[in-house]
């Protein structure tokens, strides 16, 4: 396994639908447009993706951050057969050392907190976790 960053010149539309492949294995929806997936990447502040030996991505972190204060792990997702084997853990492990100089926060899905616990993140009880769904 390796972690990369992919630059958006190398973000090919293969390369989006696997990453939608992803996202669909573990269950965050049926379809993706590979046009969206590329956009979201772009517009993230940091993103890197696992990939296993002949390239294809097998994890992806995405993260916003003011790069001073404060950072927001939006998503941390591994397809579903290369999960517990270490993928989720590396790509959090370099986030984590890439942004020790500013807090980071999350919101881990129901059942994942252990998970984050184990890396060193405490749930912290004045914090509240709120969502929506997309209008569209």
């Amino acid at each position: 396994m390796n972690i990369i960053t992919v630059s958006n010149t190398k973000l090919t539309k293969e390369f989006c639908i696997q990453i939608g492949n992803i996202y669909i294995s573990c269950g965050w929806g049926d379809i993706y447009k590979w046009q969206d997936i590329k956009k979201s990447i772009i517009k993230t502040d940091y993103c890197r993706f696992a990939t296993d030996a002949s390239g294809k991505p097998i994890g992806m972190l995405r993260a916003f951050s003011d790069m001073v204060f404060t950072t927001w792990l939006a998503e941390l997702i591994v397809e579903k057969d290369s999960q517990k084997k270490g993928v989720g853990t590396a790509l959090l492990e370099q986030f984590s050392e890439n942004f020790e100089h500013t807090g980071i926060y999350l919101t881990p899905l129901k059942g994942t907190e252990g998970f984050f616990e184990k890396i060193g993140f405490t749930q912290k009880d004045m914090l509240l976790a709120s969502s929506r769904r997309s209008l569209r």
